[in-house]
């Protein structure tokens, strides 16, 4: 699920990596290393999911 800001925890299903990719493209998360540091442990699979939506 999302909160203001960020990710708020749940589980990290499709639907929340969709909806995390999403943010990012937006700018929500910022990008390099701070966007890293706010993913967290679903970095690797929301930019995934980034580079598919753009592609």
């Amino acid at each position: 699920m999302l909160g203001a800001g960020g990710f708020s925890g749940g589980s990290s299903d499709g639907a929340d990596v969709d909806a995390l990719a999403r943010a990012v493209i937006r700018g929500d998360y910022g990008n390099g290393v701070e966007r890293k540091r706010r993913l967290g442990s679903l970095y690797g699979a929301v930019q995934a999911r980034v580079n598919e939506i753009l592609s």
